[in-house]
């Protein structure tokens, strides 16, 4: 794609400025120019795209792009939610998966226990157990999307068997993509 940029950008500066040039230069010499342009590039890119990163980032006369988010989410907040809701869509899941199981043994632990109380036990027990394992899902789901920020190592016996690492920070590199 480059090189189909280089190829018309001399096109027109020899037709501009060199049209006898443009009339008798080989094919072979127009094809080493472009190489040797796109070499002249390669080489300096880095660089180039260095200084252009330290110009905007100048705290002078640079761009705020911390300040610029804040105001296109703030002025528009169904982008914000979408946003979200795109980047933590694989985290949701597992939210709702999770909740799903944990409800579902809680409400089995719970059903047992609730057979062997009084009825003034029972109009309590619901009630508390429901709001007391909805905090503690809530609490534990957000803990395994953000916690621990760097793999650990998980060995049995001396031997590595994975690394846990939150769910989100896993995906941190495919997040920043999007």
């Amino acid at each position: 794609e480059l090189r189909v940029v280089i190829d018309t950008a001399m096109a027109h500066v020899l037709k501009k400025y060199l049209p006898r040039t443009d009339n008798r230069m080989p094919s072979a010499i127009r094809t080493s120019m472009t190489e040797q342009a796109l070499d002249n590039i390669q080489e300096t890119a880095p660089e180039l795209w260095k200084n252009f990163t330290n110009l905007l980032c100048n705290d002078e006369f640079g761009i705020d792009n911390d300040g610029m988010i804040v105001k296109v989410f703030t002025e528009n907040k169904e982008l914000l939610n979408q946003f979200f809701l795109t980047l933590g869509d694989r985290e949701f899941r597992f939210i709702e998966h999770c909740g799903a199981a944990m409800g579902f043994v809680c409400g089995l632990l719970q059903l047992l226990a609730f057979n062997h109380l009084s009825s003034s036990g029972r109009a309590v027990f619901l009630p508390v157990t429901g709001f007391l394992l909805g905090i503690v899902t809530n609490w534990l789901a957000i803990l395994m999307v953000f916690k621990p920020c760097f793999p650990k190592p998980i060995k049995i016996f001396g031997w590595h068997i994975c690394d846990i690492q939150g769910l989100f920070l896993k995906r941190q590199p495919e997040v920043c993509v999007l």
